[in-house]
């Protein structure tokens, strides 16, 4: 596989966790009391924000 295509498919992962998780981020933000219904909330929301942060700095890099 090549470079560019490997890039484009965590790209695509990374924009997936953040849509998976953005209802998670939207309830724990607003401090909604159970987001879930066995606890997972807290691996949800560091796994949406984690991918978002990584779209970000990838982002910075491709403008360098």
């Amino acid at each position: 596989m090549k470079d560019s295509k490997l890039l484009e498919k965590i790209e695509e992962y990374l924009i997936q966790e953040v849509y998976d998780g953005a209802e998670v981020l939207g309830a724990k933000d607003a401090k909604d009391e159970q987001v879930t219904s066995d606890d997972t909330e807290n691996i949800i929301y560091g796994r949406a924000e984690a991918a978002e942060n990584l779209l970000k700095q990838m982002a910075k890099w491709k403008a360098e």
